[in-house]
């Protein structure tokens, strides 16, 4: 704690002094300095017009009393050292105090710590790599570690976040190792198939297509579009399904309803929803149907490639709400065969009905 006091003495009746930038003379007492003065160096503090107003300094540890020339006794000294000493005690306080409280929160740590045993010093980071997985750490305060009690908690922490990053370290590799088998797999399988594909253009293929392929000339699209062909040869003369379109579901809204002013005058296409999904009921006309696709299929089984059929059910509807509204939807059946050769899957949708069925108007969408 400094005083320092402003003044305008001759330099040797001062204890210590200075030259301030504006030439000025500054003494420098401390509170030790202020009370060991003897009765003439007092009266010489007295006699330069030194007064106990304070100017604290924002910021610093020591407060800085400024004694300037507008009190001209003593006592305006005596009581600023006096409220300076008051100042420092309090401050000295607040320090214990907040020590204390720093002290007992440690403690409190501590004793968390014990509580809860390693976990308490295991946490979770995001890593800074941008990895979308989690890294486990041993996260451990500085001041706690430094309770010799917690040593083996924190060396089980340790292993514990060690263990758990093995594990992850370990699926994370099981992951990679996975993807690249699959990726040389795929390249092992694409090489098969095209082999595959050469030999069945050698076999079944025009002319044309056996010239080109020797020379390797023979674009793949072609060729792929040439095997789908002769794959599906048996389905040729059946009906293809047909997709619902918008605009068949928007034609089964009556007019009177579409027209300006009308309750859909402002329906748009794309309010219109469409959804399908497997069924094992079908209606008499289309159950005939499949039996016939049935047949081919059960034809056609071999060894060369594997041949499946699913009955699905396809919806186009528009839910509208008002008086006098209905939900209105346009309603088919298909059938997909899947033909899987030499690993590569090619499907078709075969129509289980003759033509479009009428669209229909209901209280509800079918389900």
């Amino acid at each position: 704690m400094s005083i320092k006091v402003a003044v305008h003495i001759d330099p040797a009746k001062a204890i210590r002094m200075g030259r301030s930038q504006s030439g000025n003379f500054m003494v420098e007492l401390t509170l030790a300095d202020i009370e060991a003065l003897t009765v003439e160096q007092r009266q010489i503090l007295a006699e330069s017009g030194a007064l106990a107003s304070r100017d604290a300094v924002p910021g610093s540890r020591c407060t800085t009393a400024t004694l300037d020339a507008t009190e001209p006794t003593f006592a305006g000294v005596l009581e600023g050292i006096e409220q300076l000493k008051k100042d420092a005690e309090r401050r000295k306080r607040q320090a214990l105090e907040a020590q204390a409280k720093e002290q007992q929160a440690l403690l409190d740590k501590i004793s968390e710590a014990h509580e809860k045993g390693p976990e308490y010093f295991v946490t979770l980071r995001w890593p800074s790599g941008g990895s979308s997985y989690y890294d486990t750490i041993c996260d451990v305060n500085p001041m706690i570690a430094k309770d010799e009690t917690l040593i083996p908690l924190v060396q089980q922490a340790k292993a514990i976040a060690k263990s758990r990053n093995d594990e992850k370290a370990a699926e994370k590799q099981a992951r990679i190792d996975a993807e690249e088998k699959a990726r040389r797999d795929a390249i092992e399988q694409e090489a098969r198939f095209k082999t595959a594909l050469a030999a069945f253009i050698m076999e079944h293929g025009e002319e044309h297509h056996r010239e080109r392929c020797i020379e390797n000339a023979l674009p793949e699209d072609e060729a792929v579009a040439f095997l789908r062909g002769k794959l599906f040869e048996p389905f040729d003369a059946l009906k293809r399904f047909d997709k619902i379109t918008e605009a068949e579901v928007l034609g089964t809204i009556p007019a009177r309803h579409m027209r300006v002013g009308g309750d859909l005058a402002y329906i748009q296409r794309t309010d219109v929803s469409f959804s399908h999904e497997p069924v094992t009921q079908l209606p008499n006309e289309q159950w005939v149907k499949f039996k016939q696709i049935r047949a081919i299929v059960e034809s056609m089984q071999s060894t060369a490639f594997d041949i499946t059929m699913s009955a699905r059910i396809h919806r186009g509807f528009l839910d509208v709400e008002g008086p006098n509204l209905s939900s209105y939807k346009v309603v088919r059946y298909s059938c997909l065969v899947t033909i899987t050769w030499n690993g590569r899957p090619f499907s078709r949708a075969l129509a289980l009905y003759d033509a479009p069925e009428t669209p229909s108007r209901s209280t509800s969408v079918a389900k």
